[in-house]
């Protein structure tokens, strides 16, 4: 918003429309920069839910690698069918968790790129909004003295 190169002339209820509507763009513009501060703090608890998972599921994969090389060692012989059903099914397991580790990693690494492509582009619009913001608030403090001035004038 700009001032009239004659501010003195301006109306009372010009001056307060003007210092009424800086104050709605300066509460819109942090309420902006709140509202994208919260969805990276959500898109972070998020990535590391995802991260969590994958943990989980490579301890899974672990656990599961463990009892099959058991399996494997304690089987009486090639001939053990039940021993050899339990190793299909494990190694199917295995085959499935892998899958779901893979699509998780691939999950995370997305998330973890769009997180920082939105930090950086929040820390460019933080630090434009800090500058637009004390200009509004300079130009409202000059706005409020205009007032005050016409108050005591009077």
């Amino acid at each position: 918003m700009e001032l009239s190169p004659e501010p003195e002339q301006r109306p009372a209820e010009e001056l307060d429309a003007a210092l009424a509507q800086i104050e709605r763009e300066l509460a819109g513009g942090q309420a902006r920069i709140h509202e994208r501060q919260q969805r990276q703090r959500a898109a972070i608890s998020q990535l590391k839910g995802v991260r969590g998972a994958l943990s989980d599921l490579a301890w899974d994969l672990e656990e599961l690698e463990r009892r099959l090389d058991d399996l494997r060692a304690q089987r009486e012989g090639p001939g053990d069918p039940l021993a050899e059903r339990e190793i299909t099914s494990m190694r199917a397991r295995r085959a499935m968790i892998e899958e779901q580790l893979l699509a998780i990693m691939l999950q995370a690494d997305q998330l973890a790129a769009e997180i920082a492509a939105e930090e950086r582009a929040l820390a460019e619009d933080s630090r434009a909004w800090a500058a637009h913001e004390a200009e509004l608030r300079a130009e409202r403090d000059q706005l409020a003295a205009q007032l005050a001035q016409r108050g005591t004038d009077a």
